[in-house]
C-alpha cells in the first residue's frame, strides 16, 4: 500500500552527501560575505544557487540563439 501525500506539502527532508554539505556551506559562507547580512538559512543559499544556475542559463541560450 502506498502511502498518500498531502496535496500542500511545506518541508520535505533532503539528504546531503557530506562533500556536498561542505561545498553548501562554503557557498553560504560566500553568500553571507557577498550580502553582508548573517542571518541567512541554508535554503535561501540553495534557492540563491537555483536562482544563479537558471540565469546564467536563460543568458547561454540567448548567446546562443544570437549566433
Amino acid at each position: 500500500m502506498v502511502k498518500q501525500r498531502k496535496q500542500t506539502i511545506e518541508y520535505r527532508n533532503v539528504r546531503l552527501s557530506i562533500d556536498t554539505y561542505k561545498k553548501l556551506d562554503k557557498y553560504l559562507l560566500e553568500l553571507i560575505q557577498k550580502r553582508g547580512d548573517r542571518h541567512i538559512s541554508l535554503d535561501e543559499a540553495i534557492k540563491s544557487l537555483i536562482a544563479s544556475y537558471y540565469s546564467t542559463k536563460a543568458k547561454k541560450k540567448w548567446i546562443d540563439s544570437e549566433k
